[in-house]
């Protein structure tokens, strides 16, 4: 359980990140977040 949860806080970590470095439209900003759930399912 614990390696899921620092999973979950690296991809967090990550994305958070990719926002920071560029300025991003709506359609970007639901594909990130699209992708990052994805993620997550993946990693259970």
């Amino acid at each position: 359980m614990n390696e899921l949860k620092n999973d979950i806080s690296n991809i967090a970590i990550l994305a958070a990140s990719k926002v920071i470095e560029k300025d991003i439209d709506q359609a970007k900003h639901e594909e990130m977040i699209n992708k990052f759930i994805e993620e997550v399912g993946e990693a259970k």
